[in-house]
């Protein structure tokens, strides 16, 4: 007998069962679904020999389509995160680990609402809103957290521009030519305006002249192919994916002057990128963190936000990607920068990043979104921090952040 229980406790013990990398937690930082134009009809007739088409709404907001797009988009990100160990392929009870947060925005409200019922049918899903406008999570600049430096403002975006302002804009005429073809106008009137820089109502720059004018204009094309347009309504006719595909320099160029120049993206971006890596480490925690946002125990975050959101999070970070028939960082309706939060076989946890988006064609269509026809999705490489575990990302962050544009808490 003793002996026995000698070789019971002398022999080797197996090693325990090797756990593998798997994902904990992702944020979705999302921008709203497809919209009408921000200006008005009245407004854009102006440029066109004839009427633009009605999108059914009122400026800005989201349209019948966009939102029907969002809910498919809903469906898809719950089958692809069922796959990932994050929610339950189907039933209510798994939405009580999912939070939401949209901008007080009618387009950003409703798009929250549509991801939460394509995500769970049937269900009682939150998106939470802030009780004051402006938002200062989405728009801290016109909350008026922090102050503006005007004249770095202007600085910053000038450093994106070689040479004079009218010589870039002259780079852009092949897009002109092709818009004035689509507009039907044989002169445009505001191409020969000067190209200029100013300081708009937050000490943030604004632009006047031809790509300001043409980048509204080429964007709303674009949300007209997006909103399932086609025949006379679709460009009066003279629009289809080669001439869009053509005009849409204009309307990239005009977002990244606006949003990508280093000062004004570490001003508008601040705030949200703390939150988010505050975020990530109560996750890797499973306690309350300071300034993150949602609780402890959800394993998915959503916050619908603005191109302004995604762009001014990726531009401090040195962010970049490029999706198949888009412009490289192009932030096209209802595509999303997605932050996971990774458990290693090590133990430690690691942050990877995502960008997602449905193709133009898939929203056009209306296409079903599933595991076997997804959305556009490309890895998106953090510089320096590969890989980034979650105290490099946090090093990262606090060295991009700029204080001032920080509050404490949500």
């Amino acid at each position: 007998m003793l002996i026995a229980l000698l070789a019971l406790l002398l022999a080797p013990v197996p090693p325990a069962p090797a756990v593998r990398p798997h994902v904990v937690y992702a944020l979705v930082l999302t921008r709203h679904g497809v919209r009408a134009p921000i200006e008005t009809n009245a407004e854009l007739n102006r440029y066109a020999r004839q009427p633009w088409p009605d999108f059914g709404v009122s400026p800005a907001d989201l349209t019948a389509h966009g939102r029907a797009l969002m809910v498919l988009y809903g469906a898809y990100y719950r089958a692809f995160f069922a796959k990932l160990g994050l929610t339950d392929a189907s039933g209510c009870a798994a939405g009580a680990h999912i939070w939401f947060w949209a901008d007080t925005d009618e387009r950003t409200v409703e798009t929250g609402k549509a991801l939460a019922q394509g995500m769970y049918p049937g269900c009682t899903v939150e998106v939470g809103v802030a009780a004051k406008k402006p938002d200062p999570l989405i728009r801290p600049v016109e909350s008026g957290l922090g102050k503006v430096d005007a004249a770095q403002a202007a600085a910053s975006v000038r450093s994106l521009i070689p040479g004079s302002l009218d010589d870039y804009a002259s780079r852009l005429q092949p897009a002109m030519k092709q818009l004035r073809q689509v507009l039907d106008v044989p002169a445009a009137p505001w191409e020969s305006q000067p190209t200029a820089l100013r300081a708009g109502k937050t000490g943030m720059v604004a632009l006047d002249g031809p790509i300001h004018t043409g980048g509204i204009l080429s964007e709303a094309l674009e949300l007209e192919y997006a909103d399932g347009m086609s025949g006379a309504k679709l460009g009066w006719g003279r629009l289809d994916p080669r001439a869009l595909h053509a005009i849409l320099p204009l309307h990239v160029e005009y977002v990244r002057l606006m949003l990508a120049a280093p000062y004004e993206a570490r001003a508008r971006g601040s705030n949200l990128l703390a939150h988010i890596q505050h975020s990530l480490e109560q996750a890797a925690r499973q306690q309350p963190v300071a300034g993150a946002l949602g609780h402890p125990d959800d394993k998915i975050a959503f916050v619908v936000g603005h191109d302004t959101n995604i762009t001014s999070v990726a531009v401090p970070l040195g962010l970049d990607w490029k999706l198949p028939g888009y412009a490289e960082n192009d932030t096209p309706p209802g595509s999303a920068l997605i932050f996971e939060l990774w458990r290693e076989a090590t133990g430690i946890y690691t942050v990877h990043i995502a960008y997602t988006s449905q193709s133009l064609d898939q929203m056009h269509d209306g296409t079903q979104l599933s595991l076997t026809t997804p959305p556009l999705n490309v890895p998106v490489t953090i510089p320096k921090c590969n890989p980034c575990t979650l105290e490099k990302f946090r090093q990262m962050v606090a060295a991009a952040i700029d204080p001032q544009f920080v509050e404490s808490g949500h």
